[in-house]
């Protein structure tokens, strides 16, 4: 008999640039050990849930390509992105000598895709453990006193690496993972230069290789690790499921293992998949995906795991399964098929993180289902009140993308995002005003959309203000606030850090609207003529057109 408690945290999801945490809390009690087959648990849940990410809308002419950024929940930069995952962990009492079995076919596919090394770890698998009781109450305890000492406010992180450093020797591989985790957690929305002192300290980077070197299967520590408790064995063979929160750690906290440590661990888990909860699964390839790696045999694994049991995967777990194929751009059409049929079934129990994000995923991957994008178009409609400014940018975009015709969720749209207008990122107002753009649509509340876009002007960047400038263009919205005249006078000193296309672009719309001012015009031709040679041909032919007009 044992009890614990999982934790799923929201992660990082992201499709475009940043994301948003929360979390959500499992809490389980059973009378069996935990499992490969763990269909008999009961499970309550609690939702405390704050989801989002980000997507560039198709910035510099009528194309859609999104652009691709990573990131976290306060940033804006084009290497940033973040996006909620299911998260868990274990704590309080249980029985480690009886967790996760290999079945015999599972055996033979992780020797045949992890070679020898994994294979003397698997050999070792079947041999019985037995561990004597007073360590096994050293590392429930470690275990416990890991959640304790996290929930310690500023210094627990500190703490929780103080902990690492004096019972490393103690410690199993279910508490480094959980402490990982637990670390990670703490640090999702840290600063830059937070995240970088952790990332130097000397207690992580023991920590950081201890772990990275048992994954690998190497044994005993590099010179900077701690090595396991004795007896722990390869926790990463052994528990595959710890490889969830171990590589979510990972991908939250902007670290990229090695090669080797991500080969192994895909190929351990692909190999398992199958026996993973849904929020399992769909954490690690959340994980590579955020980490842009896009393993094939982990990723196929994944897609033939929801193509064979649809049913187990709930509707937050479908959508971000396609999200991260989506982000690592890979095309699986069986899987996305079964995705959008569930999705559109369930459509009552999706949130609005849930349908921004499968519309964005099935927009990104140029898969137009026509069914699904109604079923949760429609359902949007009920729900904009719960949307975030990231979720209804996100959501037009991906009608607007696809060609999708929903005129009445954008104009429902549009009274939302006018009372959200304050709130609204840069890139939030950039990619709502292309998508009515690139949707041919007008409606009163962008004009405040614009206004908020004067006010926010020193914030965007130089591929969100010629979008901007390109959507008032199209939509002849210059009447209801002298945009076009602000914006060149606000962002004249700007022009080098403007690309080529962002540059005609720009003058395009100028021209377009006939606000473009001589000052402005020539200092274009300024900075175009000092970069004439990183002109495409397509890009210097719309500048030429644009002042030949």
């Amino acid at each position: 008999m044992y009890s614990g408690e999982y934790h799923n945290y929201g992660g990082h999801l992201f499709i475009g640039d940043e994301s948003y945490g929360g979390y959500q809390q499992w809490n389980y009690h059973s009378r069996r050990p935990r499992r490969a087959n763990r269909t008999d648990w009961s499970w309550t849940w609690s939702e405390n849930c704050d989801p989002g990410f980000d997507t560039y809308g198709a910035q510099w002419t009528e194309s859609t390509e999104a652009a691709e950024q990573w990131g976290a929940r306060q940033g804006g930069e084009s290497d940033d992105e973040e996006q909620p995952i299911n998260e868990f962990e274990r704590v309080g009492s249980y029985d480690i000598a009886t967790f996760a079995t290999i079945s015999g076919q599972e055996m033979q596919e992780l020797r045949v895709l992890t070679g020898p090394q994994m294979q003397e770890c698997a050999e070792a698998k079947r041999k019985p453990k037995r561990k004597d009781g007073r360590r096994r109450r050293t590392e429930v305890w470690l275990n416990q006193r890991i959640v304790q000492v996290s929930q310690d406010g500023p210094a627990a992180t500190s703490k929780l690496l103080d902990l690492a450093a004096t019972h490393a020797s103690e410690m199993n591989g279910m508490n480094f993972a959980t402490l990982f985790h637990r670390i990670a957690k703490l640090n999702a929305n840290a600063s830059d230069h937070r995240r970088n002192d952790l990332h130097r300290d000397s207690r992580f980077i023991r920590l950081r290789e201890t772990i990275e070197t048992t994954i690998r299967g190497g044994g005993e520590s590099g010179p900077e690790g701690w090595g396991l408790a004795p007896g722990a064995g390869n926790w990463a063979m052994e528990e595959p499921w710890l490889l969830s929160i171990t590589m979510w750690a990972f991908a939250t906290m902007r670290l990229k293992p090695d090669q080797a440590v991500l080969n192994t661990a895909a190929l351990i888990v692909g190999a398992q998949i199958h026996s993973f909860k849904s929020f399992e699964a769909s954490n690690v390839l959340w994980a590579f995906a955020k980490m842009r790696v896009p393993h094939s045999i982990l990723f196929s694994a994944g897609a033939q795991a929801v193509v064979d049991n649809p049913q187990r995967y709930s509707t937050q777990c479908l959508s971000i399964i396609a999200w991260s194929f989506a982000t690592v751009r890979l095309h699986h059409q069986e899987l996305l098929g079964v995705i959008a049929s569930e999705m559109a079934r369930n459509r009552g129990d999706c949130k609005a993180q849930e349908i921004s994000n499968t519309l964005w995923a099935f927009a990104t991957l140029s898969r137009f289902d026509i069914t699904l994008f109604r079923e949760l178009g429609d359902e949007a409609s009920t729900k904009l009140e719960t949307f975030k400014p990231q979720e209804l940018s996100n959501t037009v975009w991906s009608f607007a993308v696809t060609g999708m015709k929903a005129p009445a969720l954008f104009r429902a749209a549009a009274d939302a995002a006018e009372a959200m207008a304050s709130s609204m990122e840069p890139q939030n107002l950039a990619n709502f005003l292309w998508a009515f753009a690139k949707a041919r649509l007008r409606c009163p509340a962008l004009c405040t959309l614009l206004g908020e876009c004067l006010r926010k002007l020193p914030s965007f960047k130089p591929q969100e203000i010629s979008s901007t400038l390109w959507a008032v263009a199209k939509l002849q919205l210059h009447h209801c606030v002298p945009f076009c005249s602000q914006v060149q006078e606000g962002i004249v000193d700007r022009l080098p850090e403007f690309s080529p296309q962002a540059l005609a672009n720009t003058v395009w719309a100028c021209v377009q609207t006939r606000t473009l001012k001589p000052s402005f015009f020539h200092a274009v031709a300024r900075a175009a003529s000092e970069r004439i040679r990183e002109f495409e041909p397509l890009s210097l032919c719309n500048l030429l057109q644009a002042v030949g007009a």
